[in-house]
């Protein structure tokens, strides 16, 4: 009778303390400000005014452009990588099969930045050359 409650308190502990990410939530909040007033923003394919807060889905990538007239257009991807629940899934998984589940969930990514800070430079400056996110030198048609 021991080894039976043992092996039931091994079995929930290790199903239950790892395989996170598949409770954790699908969407991720991100925050987007802009330093013009009017830009317009394409999230994804959505039309939003700057400044936005949404919830976009944690393992896929985040597409960002940005529009104002009279400036260069604003491009910026957003990658989603592998969090620590990814990690501890992965552990879970090598001691008990069951985690490794968690594995493909969205919770066990993350964006890589939740907080974006959008730039827009007037079409009669130079654009600068060392700049994380591409800005065009053509507008894009809304």
């Amino acid at each position: 009778m021991k080894k039976f409650v043992g092996l039931l308190m091994l079995f929930f502990f290790t199903s239950f303390s790892f395989g996170c990410s598949a409770f954790a939530p699908k969407t991720q909040q991100l925050s987007i400000n802009c330093g013009e007033e009017g830009t317009t923003l394409q999230i994804n394919g959505n039309v939003y005014s700057c400044p936005a807060q949404i919830d976009v889905q944690r393992n896929k990538s985040v597409g960002i452009m940005a529009h104002k007239e009279g400036h260069h257009s604003y491009m910026r991807t957003i990658e989603s990588n592998a969090n620590g629940l990814f990690v501890l899934d992965f552990v879970g998984g090598l001691i008990w099969l069951v985690p490794f589940i968690g594995l493909v969930a969205p919770g066990a990514y993350s964006l890589e930045t939740q907080e974006v800070q959008v730039s827009m430079v007037p079409k009669d400056q130079p654009l600068p050359t060392n700049n994380t996110a591409k800005v065009q030198e053509n507008t894009v048609a809304q």
